[in-house]
């Protein structure tokens, strides 16, 4: 998950947070508001009802004030039992009605009326009839008569419901509202904080693509990000000296070594030489003992100088700056297998070249790794047979008819200085593999080795294409 999507997730959760919990107290304030006004409307009529049933105290059912169907009557002069904005009914104990409001029939639980006879209270209670919903008070009080009356007083509550569901449905629709707008928002201020760290991210992958140290990643303004691109372009710094300090290092060493080499060399030469004429200094200087021993001697020198020359290569590999081109795989090896053809003419060679794809890497680099391949099959194929190179598209196969390769020693033989115990008497630094598999991997493709069916070993170079 990128930094920018963790912080919108986060500023979107922070307000859904604030969003819920504000539209949460509203809507609760409201609905406890609401829920207040509608009792004490019910109490402030359920006292004056009885006010005027206590003032009334000689209420019948035959008095003027009540109408003949058992209704209350709207007496102009009553105005505190003749506001229709309640329904009231009067219920004996056995439930029937003494006197009621127009319409008045609202149902009641047993439950609730015999707690009202029982109790001086009043016993609240909602139900619902007809799709409205009502907020009715039972209250029971004793007539002139000694009989027990209960006074059953309703409000219609259904418009103050569907206030308190729109108000939801408008506090929903605000809270989501909120939610994305603070989601998009954090979005782009996150956009705004990362892109210079995207900036930064383009330039270390620029630097790591090109192995070009001495770049620097340009700092503006101040801030932690600044700092940060200031301090790496201090550690490149620091970076590029040690490189160069490295590639110093290996020129020097190389000259040091092959100089005394090939000081080595010569002396060991002149030496075979005049021994050959029989002008060597010493005892019985012609002797076929001392040519031999010279001879071992210059055999020791040169492969002491393929060993000095595969180390600075690998060495010195990383450092190279030979510019990356877009190459044809089929011309280079074809040139790699001319050469080797010249220097080996006793080794068969046959290449195989198919529907080709262009590649980027550096043509010197790729070539040595090709030809480390083909000296490597040469070193352990039986004289007389032939090496298979094959390109198809950006893959290049090598096949032997030599020993093959331990299984065990699969995984190995790329490895630095790996030789199996098989081949230890065959001459070799066990470097050659190991540069084809650094020089393999810098061009980002992998290299695999295998055993072939009737004897022999496939080397496999496989470059990606460009995208």
């Amino acid at each position: 998950m990128t930094l920018r999507l963790q912080i919108a997730i986060a500023l979107g959760a922070l307000a859904a947070i604030a969003a819920v919990s504000a539209a949460l107290f509203s809507y609760r304030s409201v609905d406890n508001r609401l829920e207040q006004e509608t009792d004490a409307f019910l109490d402030d009529r359920v006292a004056q009802v009885l006010s005027f049933v206590a003032a009334m105290a000689g209420l019948t059912q035959d008095d003027p004030l009540l109408s003949r169907g058992g209704g209350l009557a709207n007496p102009n002069g009553s105005a505190a039992i003749a506001r229709y904005d309640v329904e009231i009914r009067f219920l004996r104990s056995d439930g029937s009605t003494v006197a009621s409001t127009p319409d008045a029939d609202l149902p009641f639980t047993q439950i609730d009326f015999d707690q009202a006879m029982r109790s001086q209270d009043a016993i609240p209670s909602a139900l619902v009839v007809d799709d409205r919903t009502y907020e009715t008070r039972l209250v029971g009080f004793d007539a002139p008569s000694g009989e027990r009356i209960i006074l059953q007083l309703g409000r219609d509550v259904t418009r103050q419901i569907e206030t308190l569901e729109q108000l939801r449905f408008r506090l929903t629709l605000l809270a989501a509202a909120v939610v994305a707008s603070s989601a998009a928002a954090g979005y782009i201020l996150a956009s705004r904080l990362v892109r210079p760290l995207d900036k930064l991210r383009g330039a270390t992958r620029a630097i790591a693509d090109t192995k070009d140290f001495s770049e620097t990643i340009t700092v503006k303004g101040s801030g932690e990000i600044a700092d940060v691109a200031a301090d790496f372009n201090l550690m490149l710094g620091e970076l590029d000296e040690s490189l160069r300090q490295q590639r110093r290092l290996v020129q020097d060493a190389s000259h040091e070594l092959r100089t005394p080499l090939s000081t080595l060399r010569a002396t060991i030469e002149l030496s075979q030489r005049m021994a050959l004429r029989g002008h060597t200094p010493g005892d019985d200087p012609g002797e076929p003992e001392h040519i031999a021993l010279l001879s071992t001697a210059l055999g020791e020198v040169d492969e002491l100088s393929s060993l000095v020359d595969e180390l600075v290569s690998l060495a010195s590999f990383p450092f190279d700056e030979t510019a990356i081109e877009l190459l044809d795989l089929g011309d280079v090896t074809a040139e790699v297998v001319t050469t080797f053809r010249m220097k080996h003419p006793d080794r068969p060679v046959r290449l195989t070249l198919g529907g080709n794809e262009p590649v980027q890497g550096r043509r010197t680099h790729l070539a040595r790794a090709i030809a480390n391949v083909l000296a490597n099959a040469d070193k352990f194929s039986d004289p007389g047979t032939s090496i298979e190179v094959s390109v198809d598209r950006n893959c290049i196969i090598v096949n032997d008819r030599g020993p093959g390769i331990l299984e065990a020693d699969l995984e190995r033989v790329f490895d630095k200085f790996y030789r199996s115990p098989t081949v230890q008497t065959i001459e070799g630094s066990g470097l050659g593999l190991a540069f084809v598999a650094e020089v393999i991997a810098s061009h980002g493709g992998t290299v695999h080795a295998a055993n072939r069916d009737g004897g022999g070993t496939t080397i496999k170079l496989e470059i990606p294409t460009p995208a």
